[in-house]
């Protein structure tokens, strides 16, 4: 009998750059999704996020940031961890 094993992807990592004007309320939003943040640098009026936040709190992101930033916002999810079920 063949075992079969699947991937659990727990969590994914972000990056994330948007205008000083708006990152309190990226932060709100992030926290909203039971992210942590992690670092935040800010130089001149740009501003760098990263945080970690569950995959399953990611779905519709996209369109939640382009409200949230009018359209100025963008990142990237960086796989954080993968544990193995069977």
């Amino acid at each position: 009998m063949m075992t079969r094993h699947c991937a659990n992807i727990n969590s994914y990592g972000q990056n994330l750059q948007t205008l000083v004007a708006y990152i309190g309320n990226v932060q709100q939003c992030i926290l909203s999704r039971r992210g942590t943040l992690l670092n935040l640098e800010v130089r001149d009026d740009c501003s760098k996020l990263t945080a970690d936040v569950p995959l399953e709190s990611m779905f519709a992101y996209t369109s939640s940031l382009r409200n949230q930033t009018s359209g100025e916002g963008a990142f990237q999810w960086i796989l954080n961890a993968i544990g193995l079920c069977q």
